[in-house]
């Protein structure tokens, strides 16, 4: 999913932080349940972005973070990674704090477009999405071979 950033004004959202990335990861496998085994991979995945970019977290004025999300900035683009909400703090807008914040970010850093990548059947996310102003650019899926 895509949308244009030009001339709409953004604003940080309070209660939405930057924080370093191996703190935004312990966040991020709490928050989505990220199985011990798989968290390796992803935080190498993570060392490996070389373009600007950003790990926030929402905490809607609690302890805790209750959403997440990361942001990568290069020519002109910016792309929105990892979103995440907690379950038990779903549909109260937490997710859209996040999303805004990580927009607000891009569009300092001069991007004029935002993109992102969501589950076809996340109905709820896409949703946000399309409330946000995104809208799908493409489809795609993965094939796998016979085992």
């Amino acid at each position: 999913m895509t949308r244009q950033l030009a001339n709409r004004p953004f604003e940080r959202p309070r209660g939405v932080f930057e924080l370093p990335r191996d703190e935004w990861l312990v966040h991020y496998d709490r928050i989505t349940g990220t199985p011990t085994s798989t968290q390796p991979l992803h935080a190498a995945l993570l060392r490996g972005i070389h373009n600007e970019h950003v790990f926030q977290v929402n905490t809607g004025g609690t302890e805790e973070p209750l959403s997440c999300g990361l942001a990568v900035a290069e020519l002109g683009l910016v792309g929105l990674f990892d979103i995440a909400t907690s379950a038990t703090a779903r549909r109260a807008g937490h997710g859209r704090r996040t999303v805004e914040a990580l927009l607000a970010w891009g569009s300092t850093k001069g991007a004029d477009h935002a993109y992102l990548q969501v589950v076809a059947d996340n109905a709820d996310a896409i949703a946000l999405y399309r409330s946000l102003g995104f809208e799908t650019l493409y489809r795609y899926w993965y094939r796998v071979g016979a085992a």
